[in-house]
């Protein structure tokens, strides 16, 4: 059955980047993901600041390949 007609809700951030890293389809994403979401808790937790030019390099690094790559994963279902 393909991931997408699964129902998941992950019940937290663990389980969500357990998904990302064993389905078949997300796994392209891990890297970036695991990433952009060790950034975001650095930035709210660790409080470590990043000025806007990180944020935007950040942003197109990690996220616009996120947001593609899902793109084309539901344009293909």
């Amino acid at each position: 059955m393909p991931f997408l007609l699964k129902k998941l809700y992950p019940k937290d951030h663990e389980e969500r980047t357990n998904y990302v890293g064993k389905i078949k389809e997300l796994k392209p994403l891990f890297h970036h993901y695991r990433s952009l979401y060790d950034y975001s808790v650095n930035a709210r937790y660790n409080m470590i600041k990043f000025s806007i030019a990180d944020a935007e390099q950040i942003y197109s690094d990690y996220f616009i390949f996120i947001k593609n790559t899902i793109i084309k994963i539901l344009k293909k279902s």
